[in-house]
C-alpha cells in the first residue's frame, strides 16, 4: 500500500533551488547537508476490518481443525498394529527306554517236531519299562499347564528270538497295555479307556516273529500323569512307564520249520517319537509388542493455535479406540495403559497418563473406548455405545506457551494379563492386536485457556516512510464484538520483513465481552524505524466457564487511525 508523501513538492523545491544559487567555487564540504524535518500527526493507511474465526482457520478438507456440529474441534486419525501373536511349541526329545527281555517256557519236549493240526498256546508275561523326558524350552508366556494336545507316535515290539525266520506269523489273542494314566492314545488297532490307561487289542498277526501294536499319543493331562513344569527354569518333565499286563498268542506247530522250541525269548521294545506339543490349556501371561503409534505433528496448524502465547486447556477432549482382539476365540482380555506425551518446540517433554494404570479389552473380536475427562451424551461417528476411560489430564495435552510441536501416544505395557485359558494353539501365528483411534477436541475453552487473534495490515514501506523515525505511534478504533469473552487488544509494528520492531513500549486496551462499537486508543512509543505496518492482536482468556469457539465468533475493528509523530531526515 503506497504511503502519503511526508515532505510536499514546494518544499522539496525550496531545498533544490537554494542548492543550484549555490557558487561553486566554494568548499562546502564542511556544511551539514542533512535535512530533518519533525513530523506530527502522520496519518498512517490502515484498511482492516471483521476479524472472524472462520477466516482465520481458512478450514480445507483434511485439515486437523474442522468444523463439527457448529463448533471447532481439532481431530486426527491413527492406527496401530502389535507384533505377531505366538506362543511357541515344546518339543519334548524322544526318551530311550530300554527294552524288556522275558523268557518263556512252552512246555514242549526238546527236539519235538511239528505235530499237524496242533495249536501252542502261550501267555505273553507281565513287564514294566520306565522312561523320563524333559525339555527346558517351555515358552516365557506359559504360566501354568493342565493339559497338552501333542503329536507323538508309540510303537510296542514283541519279538520272539528263536522263532525268527522260522514262522511266517502268529496270532494275538489279546494283550493288554498298561499307557500312563493320565494321556490320550489313539491305536492302531484295539481300544483305548482313558479313564484306566489301559490299551486293549485282540485278534491280531505278528508278521514273521514279531508283532508290533501302534498308537498315537494326542493328549496329556499334567496333574493325572505327573508330568513336573517348573515354571522358573521353564522346564517340563515326563517321567513314567509303558507297562504289559497281560495277553495270549497262539501258533499252529506246523507253521515251524524244525524242532519246536522248549521255551521262548520275548523281546519287548517301546520306540516313541519326539512329543510335539500343539496346544495347552493352563495359564497364560502374554507381552504385547510392536504397539507403536506414530507421533501427531501440530506444525501446521493454523496460526491462531501455534503462535506464542496461546495456551489452550481443553474442556473435555476425547480419543476414542477401536482395538481387535485375535484371542477372542481363546476369551483371551487384555490390558494397557497409555500416555501422551507432549513436546515442546524446544523439545521439552511433559508426559500426561490415565487415571488408573490400565484398562481392561475384553475377550470380544473388537472394543470400542473413549478417553476423556468426563463423560459425553453422544459419540464421534464411527462408535456406537463405546466404554468410558477416564483420562482427567487430556485437558491440558495442548497446554503451554503455544501449542506443543508434537504429540507422542504411547500404549504402556500392552499385554494379556495371567489369566485361564484352553487349547490355545502353539508354534503358530495367532494374530495381531490391532487398532484405530480419534484424537477429537472440541475446541471449548477451559479456565485458563488463551487464544491470539491477529491480523497484520503492511505493505506501507516506501523510500519516503523508510526515512521517518516514529517515535510515538497512536491507534484508535471501533471495537464490535460478539465473543462472550473480554480480551486486550493491542498493535506492534513489523518491517518490511514482516518481523516485529522492538524495542517499543506498547499499552493495550481492555476490551468488554460483547462490546459494542468500544472505542480504544493504543499506544506505541520508542524508536519506530522502516515501518511497513502493523499487527493488530486481540489476545482473550477464558474464565471459569467454558467457551466454545464457533465459526461465527468475530472482532470487528472500525474507524481506524494510525497518527505517527517522530522526524523525517534525509542527506541530500
Amino acid at each position: 500500500m503506497r504511503a502519503h508523501k511526508l515532505v510536499s513538492a514546494t518544499m522539496l523545491l525550496g531545498i533544490a533551488t537554494m542548492s543550484s544559487c549555490i557558487d561553486k567555487d566554494y568548499d562546502l564540504s564542511d556544511i551539514d547537508s542533512t535535512v530533518r524535518v519533525d513530523v506530527n500527526d502522520l496519518v498512517l493507511p490502515v484498511n482492516i476490518d471483521d476479524i472472524t474465526l472462520k477466516s482465520i482457520f481458512n478450514i480445507k478438507e483434511g485439515d486437523r481443525v474442522q468444523i463439527v456440529d457448529g463448533q471447532y474441534a481439532f481431530i486426527e486419525d491413527g492406527s496401530f498394529t502389535s507384533d505377531e501373536i505366538k506362543i511357541n511349541e515344546v518339543k519334548i526329545a524322544a526318551p530311550y527306554i530300554a527294552p524288556v527281555v522275558q523268557t518263556i517256557n512252552t512246555g514242549l519236549t526238546p527236539g519235538m517236531g511239528a505235530v499237524p493240526g496242533a495249536t501252542i498256546g502261550l501267555d505273553i508275561p507281565a513287564s514294566k519299562s520306565d522312561f523320563s523326558t524333559s525339555s527346558n524350552l517351555v515358552s516365557e508366556y506359559i504360566v501354568t499347564i493342565d493339559n497338552v494336545k501333542v503329536d507323538c507316535d508309540v510303537t510296542v515290539s514283541l519279538a520272539i528270538k528263536e522263532l525268527a525266520g522260522r514262522i511266517s506269523s502268529f496270532d494275538v489273542e489279546t494283550i493288554s497295555l498298561q499307557l500312563p494314566v493320565g494321556i490320550d492314545a489313539v491305536p492302531e488297532h484295539g481300544t483305548f479307556d482313558k479313564e484306566t490307561g489301559i490299551l486293549t487289542a485282540t485278534n491280531f498277526k505278528s508278521v514273521g516273529n514279531t508283532v508290533s501294536l501302534k498308537f498315537k499319543v494326542t493328549a496329556i493331562d499334567f496333574n493325572k500323569a505327573d508330568v513336573k513344569f517348573d515354571t522358573a527354569k521353564r522346564l517340563v518333565t515326563f517321567a513314567s512307564s509303558y507297562a504289559v499286563k497281560s495277553g495270549h498268542f497262539v501258533f499252529a506247530s506246523d507253521n515251524v520249520s524244525g524242532s519246536l522250541p522248549t521255551s521262548l525269548t520275548l523281546e519287548t521294545r517301546y520306540t516313541m517319537s519326539d512329543i510335539v506339543t500343539k496346544s495347552f490349556t493352563g495359564e497364560v501371561r502374554y507381552d504385547v509388542e510392536g504397539t507403536d503409534i506414530s507421533d501427531v505433528s501440530l506444525t501446521d496448524l493454523p496460526d491462531i493455535l501455534s503462535q506464542e502465547g496461546t495456551n489452550l486447556s481443553i474442556v473435555n477432549p476425547q480419543i476414542y479406540l477401536d482395538v481387535t482382539n485375535p484371542l477372542s476365540v481363546y476369551g483371551v482380555h487384555a490390558q494397557t495403559g497409555l500416555t501422551i506425551t507432549s513436546y515442546s518446540k524446544d523439545n521439552v517433554a511433559k508426559t500426561y497418563s490415565l487415571d488408573a494404570p490400565y484398562f481392561t479389552i475384553p475377550g470380544n473380536a473388537s472394543s470400542q473406548f473413549y478417553l476423556s475427562p468426563a463423560t459425553v451424551s453422544s459419540f464421534y461417528p464411527g462408535y456406537t455405545n463405546p466404554e468410558h476411560v477416564a483420562f482427567t489430564s487430556l485437558s491440558d495435552v495442548l497446554s503451554g506457551n503455544g501449542l506443543p510441536e508434537r504429540l507422542g501416544i504411547d500404549l504402556v505395557n500392552p499385554s494379556m494379563p495371567t489369566q485361564a485359558v484352553r487349547d490355545v494353539n502353539l508354534g503358530v501365528n495367532l494374530g495381531k492386536i490391532e487398532g484405530k483411534y480419534t484424537f477429537f477436541a472440541p475446541l471449548a475453552l477451559g479456565s485458563g485457556s488463551q487464544i491470539i487473534y491477529s491480523e497484520t495490515e503492511d505493505g506501507w514501506s516506501s523510500e519516503d516512510l523508510d526515512h521517518v523515525t516514529i517515535e510515538t505511534l497512536v491507534v484508535t478504533a471501533n471495537v464490535t464484538s460478539n465473543l462472550p469473552l473480554g480480551f486486550v487488544a493491542s498493535a506492534y509494528p513489523v518491517d518490511v520483513n514482516g518481523d516485529r520492531i522492538g524495542n517499543v513500549t506498547i499499552e493495550g486496551v481492555d476490551v468488554a465481552a460483547e462490546a459494542n462499537n468500544q472505542p480504544i486508543e493504543i499506544h506505541i512509543t520508542g524508536e519506530i524505524r522502516k515501518l511497513d505496518g502493523i499487527c493488530y492482536t486481540a489476545t482473550v482468556k477464558a474464565g471459569d466457564s467454558e467457551q466454545t469457539l464457533t465459526p461465527d465468533m468475530n472482532i470487528k475493528f472500525s474507524n481506524i487511525r494510525a497518527k505517527a509523530k517522530g522526524y523525517y531526515q534525509k542527506e541530500l
